[in-house]
């Protein structure tokens, strides 16, 4: 058996958590050699027959073995590397689901990217093929960013925005042209709904008179005249009261 030795690595496994440590430390504590186990030697419970690169050992309940096996990801993502997308007939031959290239051309994509043809891109996009076709989902130097803004819905690319850092800002000219002559028109105020005014001084103004009439606003007549009752008070009537010097 080969002796442990202090720059050996230790694992330990307690339910779900792994933990690890250095042998030096354990034999530290112990002061003594202790031989490594010779249980890790004995493969008989391996089926290694047929076994292949990139295989993975599975255990196998029904005869007790560990068997090879070839793990199966459906949909996964795997990267391919990169190349000018928008050079002529560039696309890779026999694509597979979840193959993924970087884009290193600037300009439009060609035409032989089915899916992806015809996308504007300045090199870093991440370029990913589907059943459906190819897809330009993002540069690689911000993938979960937005890289193409158009005005759409209000919305643009605000001024200092850069390639790898995009601000966005509502597009005032579009929602004007769009809103303001359709939603914003409110109605006349009646004497019974409102409006630009309440409804009760609407009723104020429709009753507006040049009579002398109580409770009800004075409006000038066509002569620029209006009508008041005698006013009086219990020290002098107004009636008698002296015109005002010219």
């Amino acid at each position: 058996m080969a002796a442990l030795q202090d720059t050996d690595l230790l694992l330990i496994q307690r339910g779900q958590q792994s933990y690890k440590f250095a042998a030096s430390d354990l034999l530290a504590q112990i002061d003594t050699e202790i031989s490594a186990p010779t249980e890790l030697n004995d493969l008989t419970d391996v089926d290694t027959s047929g076994v292949s690169d990139k295989q993975f050992l599975q255990y196998d309940v029904s005869s007790g073995k560990w068997l090879p096996v070839t793990l199966d990801m459906p949909n996964a993502l795997e990267f391919q590397g990169a190349l000018d997308a928008t050079a002529g007939s560039s696309v890779p031959s026999d694509p597979t689901y979840g193959d993924i290239w970087i884009n290193t051309g600037t300009g439009t994509v060609d035409a032989s990217w089915t899916g992806a043809a015809g996308s504007n891109v300045v090199g870093g996009e991440f370029i990913i093929y589907s059943p459906e076709g190819w897809q330009v989902v993002g540069r690689a130097e911000n993938p979960i960013g937005v890289t193409t803004l158009t005005v759409q819905n209000g919305i643009k690319e605000a001024a200092g925005s850069g390639a790898n850092d995009k601000i966005i800002e509502l597009d005032t000219d579009w929602l004007d042209a769009r809103y303001s002559a359709i939603d914003h028109i409110h109605p006349n105020a009646s004497s019974t709904e409102d409006g630009f005014m309440s409804s009760l001084d609407k009723v104020k103004l429709d009753n507006a008179t040049a009579l002398a009439t109580p409770n009800a606003l004075a409006l000038r007549d066509g002569l620029g005249g209006c009508a008041f009752a005698k006013l009086s008070a219990t020290i002098f009537d107004i009636d008698a009261l002296n015109p005002l010097p010219a």
